[in-house]
């Protein structure tokens, strides 16, 4: 069974994010999350996505994805951080009809899994409180705070110790 499946109808699979089919299918969830997040944060005048598949493609990030049906529900991004010792979570993403269902979880999971014996960090709109809900319940703690983009958000660098 992959992992963070347990008794889940979904599959937590890593992502060949090279191939154009799947990188188109990363960008449909990352846009559909895109467009709730700046609902949810106000956010007037928001331009779309930057990232493009194509860029997604490109990218030299680890992607997992929580698969059902073959359809992708949601997924993760992980990379280095500007921090020593530290992975960071890039992006978590998870499609706005699927959530609350445990993928975002399950996909948090697996990427503590992958970063095992090190420090895992987020980056987080501050006003997003779900999500900051959900990384403090799987014991990240906040130690940075600072503003973002060209609407200044507020948002939260979190990190949990995995080693």
């Amino acid at each position: 069974m992959p992992s963070g499946q347990d008794s889940s109808p979904w599959a937590i699979e890593r992502l060949d994010h090279r191939d154009v089919g799947v990188a188109q299918e990363v960008h449909a969830v990352l846009s559909l999350a895109y467009a709730q997040e700046a609902e949810l944060l106000q956010l007037v005048n928001s331009a779309a996505v930057e990232e493009d598949a194509e860029a997604i493609r490109q990218s030299q990030l680890s992607y997992s994805g929580a698969r059902l049906n073959g359809s992708l529900l949601g997924w993760i991004s992980l990379g280095p951080d500007d921090e020593p010792q530290q992975v960071s979570i890039a992006m978590l993403v998870v499609r706005p009809d699927q959530q609350r269902r445990g993928i975002a979880l399950a996909l948090l999971r697996e990427a503590m899994q992958q970063a095992g014996g090190s420090m895992l960090s987020v980056v987080c709109a501050s006003a997003n409180r779900p999500a900051m809900a959900l990384y403090q319940r799987l014991g990240f703690s906040p130690y940075r705070r600072g503003a973002m983009g060209k609407a200044a958000i507020e948002v939260v660098k979190l990190r949990i110790d995995l080693t």
